[in-house]
């Protein structure tokens, strides 16, 4: 008989004749467990064999399916579709609630929080060398709010689909969010790093446009060392063409190498090919 779902006056696979529900085991990092642990209430506890089933997951959290079909849950997800008996009793969340009962409503207690007349903000510690503030949220009177890491503002890649916090739910989401981020974190600092220096070498062509063409190639360079896709400004394409029309060997070595970020060989002999018979 399938396993059943461990949710309150859930139904799934409670039958022997089905419909089969596919289920969920719970997350092993033991603060993204707490968060499924809270959302189903009642001071629930899971259990090795407890399960929780796809019917209380949104569609945002499906990331496809492995090899044997079997759905995929997203490493943020969280469970938040619940029979009306079993959602949280708390009243629709307003600042003025947050800031009251933000104790009760966040259960990782190692957050803190700042509160002022406008804001509210929860904040994480990490003291083990110099006492370093590793993620935070600023939440706005208005319930839109703002998420860092350290000393960066997170962009809106974290599958985050509301501006507003209305929900106690929501709240949880982003929080958790936040940790299972860790491990894109160096991602960010790289892009961050990488867009400064960009900024920087914009600046710098408008100073010196007699050097137009070196700060073009200089910043593909630069750009394609985050990029998954590699893009190529036109003076960095005529540049390769040149190179690999004249030196061939040299060419492929500074490729193969990864010394430079260049056009496949294969690439630049197609734009040759076309100029030979005027269609470039």
């Amino acid at each position: 008989m399938p396993v059943v779902c461990c949710v309150p006056n859930c139904d799934s696979n409670r039958s022997r004749h089905g419909p089969y529900v596919t289920v969920f085991r719970f997350p092993t990092n033991d603060k993204v467990k707490s968060h499924w642990e809270k959302a189903i209430g009642n001071n629930y506890k899971a259990t090795p064999s407890s399960r929780i089933c796809i019917k209380h997951f949104e569609d945002k959290y499906f990331r496809g399916t492995s090899a044997n079909s079997r759905v995929l849950l997203g490493r943020s997800a969280v469970p938040t579709l619940f029979m009306p008996k079993l959602i949280f009793e708390e009243p629709y969340l307003t600042f003025e609630y947050l800031c009251k009962n933000y104790k009760q409503l966040i259960s990782d207690k190692d957050y803190y929080a700042n509160i002022t007349d406008d804001l509210i903000c929860f904040y994480k510690i990490d003291c083990t060398a110099v006492p370093t503030i590793t993620s935070s949220i600023k939440i706005f009177k208005n319930m839109e709010f703002e998420i860092f890491k350290r000393d960066k503002i997170l962009p809106r890649n974290l599958n985050i689909r509301f501006k507003r916090i209305d929900e106690k739910e929501q709240l949880l989401y982003i929080l958790q969010s936040l940790e299972v981020f860790k491990e894109d974190e160096n991602n960010l600092l790289a892009a961050d790093t990488v867009a400064k220096i960009i900024e920087s070498l914009n600046h710098i062509a408008k100073l010196y446009p007699d050097h137009k063409r070196k700060i073009d190639f200089l910043t593909d360079q630069i750009t394609n060392l985050i990029n998954l896709k590699l893009t190529y400004r036109s003076t960095t394409i005529s540049e390769a063409c040149c190179i690999f029309q004249q030196f061939p060997s040299a060419y492929n070595y500074l490729r193969d190498q990864n010394i430079l970020v260049l056009p496949t060989s294969r690439y630049l002999k197609s734009i040759l090919a076309n100029e030979l018979n005027g269609t470039f």
